[in-house]
């Protein structure tokens, strides 16, 4: 059986784990404490790694046999990217030379906000938010075989949209909205995984994109008729990795995510 390495195993990285664990042997990071007894009682063989915003050059290669990682760690545009570069320098010296299928789970927030469909090629580097895509280049400079899957926001199970607005107003209501569901996520890394995909970077957003009010009104109101008017904003494109993999979203519409 393979082995499939998970770097920061929180609420994303744990889904996909619990997913493929059938198909792999899992292995884990977490920052946590709280975290390691159910990691290790999930068999999911769990180790507690600090990636600090100091520079370490000693970590244990315990990922050495891996053949395949997946990094979910994130990288917030708000952080410095300094700050990032050393978590994220950390991080390399942890996996080292490695020379497996590797994965970069990062976000549609490069993007910015045009009225546009954007593409993973449609918008100039120079507006893309420089945080996250010195990460991306950092990653891709040192692992030529890199994948990159920028997602929306991650929704489902207890991530529920309308959850976030019960006691508060929705701001920009019309804006469309580009959104995630993690049970796409845990399926799409099987089969670029299968099909050995290497050296690609995607958009992974649910083709659908509805404003935040479609969406909170079908969720709490079961009302979930299409509003036209006043709709803005950018919508991402998936259209490469559908493509690519001729995928079918299990969840295509945010108005219906659960």
């Amino acid at each position: 059986m393979k082995k499939l390495g998970i770097i920061g195993c929180g609420w994303l990285g744990k889904k996909i784990a619990k997913k493929v664990s059938g198909s792999f042997e899992i292995f884990t990071t977490t920052t946590s404490k709280e975290k390691l007894n159910e990691l290790k009682t999930l068999n999911f063989n769990p180790h507690l790694i600090l990636f600090s915003d100091q520079q370490i050059s000693n970590y244990q290669q315990i990922f050495d046999n891996q053949d395949i990682i997946i990094i979910t760690v994130p990288f917030s545009q708000r952080t410095p990217i300094s700050t990032l570069k050393i978590r994220f320098q950390n991080i390399i010296n942890f996996i080292g030379d490695f020379k497996g299928q590797l994965f970069l789970c990062s976000s549609t927030g490069i993007y910015p906000q045009i009225e546009e469909i954007i593409t993973e090629n449609s918008v100039s580097e120079n507006l893309l938010n420089q945080s996250i895509f010195s990460i991306e280049k950092l990653m891709q400079e040192n692992y030529p075989q890199l994948n990159i899957l920028r997602f929306g926001g991650l929704m489902g199970d207890d991530r529920i949209f309308s959850k976030y607005y019960q006691n508060k107003e929705i701001a920009e209501p019309h804006q469309v909205v580009n959104h995630t569901h993690f049970e796409d996520i845990c399926k799409v890394f099987l089969d670029l995984i299968k099909l050995n995909i290497n050296c690609e970077t995607f958009n992974f957003v649910s083709p659908n994109h509805p404003s935040k009010i479609e969406v909170y009104n079908c969720q709490t109101k079961n009302n979930c008729e299409k509003i036209d008017d006043q709709k803005f904003g950018k919508r991402i494109s998936s259209v490469k990795i559908i493509e690519r993999l001729n995928y079918k979203f299990i969840h295509p519409n945010p108005k219906y995510f659960k």
